[in-house]
């Protein structure tokens, strides 16, 4: 298995850092852009470091693709001095299970390896107790990042010389630790694997300024990246402002931050970031990740001006909300001749639910943008939430009323977005209005668990369906995998090595066959049931459904031997 390395790696490297991912996403187009930043000014700093990401290499923690013995040899090798573990979202229990399984390496081969944790999973309550890591970063972690290896460094340093530095040094290691702004952390990482003791304290530092001049960090290092294995398509992530002034009841960004502040880059230093990655990594789109990209007219006005004349051939994604594409209606008509598309929040078309989640915006003004963009021809998205804990029938009944009626999204191809009482993931298709769509894939199918309650079994097998979905897929390429890996560790000549391997796997994909048999059908048989729900008609996507439910029946041939005439009991 391969790992993805900056130039400057040595033998020993500073951080490992691991990202777990979605494991639930298999369209892995994202790069975690948190990594690029911290890795950044790590290589201003020359730090070392290295990156595992499972999620980039197809491995499901879950379901135990990655094994103990791989993750030991990792650390055997590459000797890591911290581990940097990312998780794209709240994956408490899968957090956990990834940090024991490093703990037991560590207490295994007596090493002293912090873990230390970042990002939004840092806003969960006590999360330290709650995923056994060491540390936490609390907000933005380009500064802390460097506190944090500057410290393992003298610490490591000193232990190699006196192996008894931690114990005897203990109360300097925590006023040490004590020192750094924005972090949590246990007090028995100084004992990683031996005197543990049954109260554990974690301490909880002041928090940590906001980074005032955006311009001082480095670029982003995207050369940590293995960009063959992204369904990228030359498109490259940045956060040219951090921060949003509204703080609608759902999102994190406000206590992630700590405050309603934006703070941006400078429209010079985006530029010169925009032209470097350009021409060193063949780019042409640059998607914006900011939580809301249109705020601020002199910025927007500057920064426009300077791609139209500087980067003329790139096109630019990024997010708004729809009061501001209509205040910003001006710039969008004027410069969207390099605007490739616009996520929009628009969340819901009920006045009730955009009260109830303070959004700060009207029906009307969703509406009125959906208007504005298709008339100017600008592509775009729309992104919606619909349920909560206190959505009504009828204001499920006035979404769904409203979105039918919207005019046609002026694009070619994109994913769009089915509402997630429908379709828990994105879609990929070629459509000319919602409703009418030629659909390519559809991964998931999930019911609105309080509305449609007679679903909820459907849609839990039809999670576990696609599992053994995704699994039988593995093991019908089994084959080629021997082949690959047979020749990748050096066992062609060993027969009986090789004939192991074949019974082995050859017994897995039976196994895996016989699950299908009954998945398959079960899954097609469920389609058809939810395809006759009320909303699901109203929105008229039976076609969609209808699609879903054929193309599983031709992946059923491709995959597996017929299995027509089956008598499948469905209760087992």
């Amino acid at each position: 298995m391969e790992i993805k390395m900056n130039q400057q790696s040595s033998e020993i490297c500073d951080i490992l850092f691991i990202f777990i991912g979605d494991i639930l996403d298999d369209d892995r187009s994202q790069i975690p852009l948190g990594i690029a930043f911290l890795s950044g000014q790590l290589k201003k700093k020359r730090y070392s470091y290295k990156l595992l990401d499972l999620y980039n290499l197809g491995i499901n923690f879950e379901e135990k693709q990655l094994s103990s013995k791989f993750l030991e040899e990792l650390l055997l090798i590459y000797k890591p001095k911290a581990i940097g573990v990312s998780v794209s979202s709240y994956y408490l229990d899968l957090t956990n299970k990834f940090i024991d399984l490093l703990k037991d390496i560590i207490k295994r081969n007596k090493l002293w390896l912090p873990i230390i944790l970042g990002g939004y999973i840092s806003l969960i309550p006590n999360v330290l107790e709650k995923t056994n890591a060491d540390i936490v970063c609390c907000g933005e972690g380009e500064k802390i990042i460097i506190e944090l290896i500057d410290l393992i460094n003298w610490i490591t340093d000193r232990k190699n010389e006196d192996p008894n530095f931690l114990s005897n040094n203990a109360k300097h290691i925590l006023d040490k630790l004590k020192s750094i702004q924005g972090i949590k952390f246990r007090d028995d990482i100084i004992y990683p694997y031996e005197n543990k003791r049954k109260k554990i304290k974690v301490h909880s530092n002041a928090p940590q300024n906001p980074i005032g001049n955006l311009d001082e960090l480095e670029f982003p290092d995207y050369d940590i990246f293995d960009f063959k294995r992204y369904n990228i398509d030359k498109t490259i992530p940045f956060y040219a402002q951090r921060g949003c002034y509204n703080h609608c009841t759902f999102c994190d960004i406000i206590p992630f931050y700590g405050n309603k502040i934006i703070r941006r880059f400078s429209p010079e230093y985006i530029i010169r970031w925009m032209k470097f990655v350009q021409n060193k990594y063949n780019i042409q789109i640059i998607d914006f990740m900011d939580d809301n990209f249109l705020n601020s007219r002199p910025f927007l006005e500057t920064l426009f001006s300077l791609i139209e004349k500087e980067t003329p051939l790139l096109k630019i994604n990024f997010q708004a909300r729809s009061s501001e594409i209509l205040r910003f209606k001006d710039l969008i008509s004027k410069y969207k001749q390099f605007i490739n598309c616009i996520e929009i929040g628009t969340e819901s078309y009920s006045y009730s639910q955009l009260k109830r989640w303070n959004k700060n915006i009207t029906p009307l003004e969703n509406i009125q943008a959906n208007k504005l963009l298709s008339e100017l021809g600008v592509s775009y998205m729309n992104f919606y939430l619909w349920l909560d804990e206190k959505t009504t029938i009828e204001e499920l009944d006035e979404n769904v009323d409203i979105l039918i009626e919207q005019p046609e999204v002026p694009i070619i191809q994109s994913s769009i977005k089915i509402p997630n009482f429908i379709m828990s993931y994105e879609i990929s298709a070629i459509y000319d209005r919602l409703g009418r769509s030629s659909v390519r894939n559809i991964p998931h199918l999930f019911a609105c668990e309080r509305f449609l309650n007679e679903t909820n079994e459907i849609a839990q097998k039809i999670n576990v369906f696609y599992t053994a979905f995704k699994k039988a897929q593995e093991y019908n390429n089994i084959d080629q995998n021997i082949i690959k890996y047979s020749t990748k560790y050096g066992l062609n000549n060993n027969k009986e090595i090789l004939n192991k391997i074949n019974k082995i796997s050859t017994g897995f994909f039976q196994v895996a066959n016989e699950i299908m048999k009954k998945r398959l059908y079960l899954s097609i048989n469920l389609a058809e049931e939810i395809k006759n729900k009320k909303f699901i008609r109203k929105l008229k996507i039976n076609k969609i459904l209808s699609n879903y439910i054929q193309k599983f029946k031709e992946d059923s041939d491709k995959i597996l031997n017929p299995i027509n005439n089956l008598n499948i009991d469905f209760n087992n």
